[in-house]
């Protein structure tokens, strides 16, 4: 279990910092960019959602959102897995 924390913990904060960092320097028009592209040549009814679904999660606050709360779980899960190490 403390094992698995620790993957957990590492996973998240790279995650975090990948997304952050990534925002900077404009994920969010690119994944909007894309979105747009899936939503005017999707046929199938599941992608055309998961287009819609991207472009209005596709926001520089939400991706900044996103990354901040995976830092501060990977923080979390780490402190619970060295709560568990030396419990």
């Amino acid at each position: 279990m403390v094992g698995y924390k620790q993957a957990k913990a590492i996973f998240e904060v790279l995650v975090g910092v990948l997304l952050l960092s990534l925002t900077a320097v404009g994920l969010a028009d690119h994944l909007r960019e894309v979105a747009v592209h899936i939503r005017h040549h999707a046929v199938e009814a599941w992608s055309i959602a998961f287009a819609e679904r991207l472009v209005r999660a596709s926001t520089k606050r939400n991706l900044l959102v996103i990354g901040v709360a995976s830092l501060l779980d990977g923080a979390l899960s780490a402190s619970e897995g060295w709560a568990l190490c030396y419990r």
